[in-house]
């Protein structure tokens, strides 16, 4: 059996391969964007801290992310931290 002969214009067939693409990547797409990782001296800058405080902060346990060996912090976790009593 062989198989049919189609004939598309460039155009469509670029319009097709599009639409394969996008419904194949379509599952693969975070439903969120990925959260922003801060360091220490940028936290601290956007809390109006010192970064000593931020280290204060880490030893009474304020949320941390591991990127390698690097500690990050996502500010929105932090925050929260901070307001639920986290810093005292």
């Amino acid at each position: 059996m062989t198989a049919p002969l189609v004939v598309a214009t460039e155009d469509r067939l670029r319009e097709i391969v599009r639409e394969v693409v996008a419904a194949a990547l379509a599952d693969q797409r975070p439903s969120e964007p990925a959260p922003v990782l801060l360091r220490r001296a940028d936290l601290a800058r956007a809390c109006s801290v010192s970064p000593r405080i931020v280290d204060s902060w880490r030893a009474r346990g304020c949320p941390v992310v591991r990127v390698g060996s690097d500690p990050r912090f996502e500010l929105a976790a932090v925050v929260e931290w901070l307001r639920a009593g986290g810093a005292t």
